[in-house]
């Protein structure tokens, strides 16, 4: 099983298609994670696990905690 990481800050549109698109074309077994900078909350349920940030902690701060997560 991979682990896939997707960080969202006030772009939905963007955060969407990135879903979609690993939905439709990933083969493997994965678990799909957004780590929330603020404003993509209503992905909620389209993801594994969600980690809503509240504000905007920037991108190295959610990829600190996307790699404490990663179990792959």
């Amino acid at each position: 099983m991979i682990d896939i990481f997707i960080t969202g800050y006030l772009r939905p549109q963007f955060t969407e298609q990135t879903i979609k698109y690993l939905k439709e074309r990933t083969k493997y077994p994965y678990r799909l994670f957004l780590i929330d900078n603020g404003g993509n909350a209503q992905f909620r349920e389209w993801v594994d696990f969600y980690i809503g940030m509240g504000k905007n902690v920037g991108i190295h701060a959610a990829w600190n905690i996307a790699l404490a997560l990663a179990e792959s």
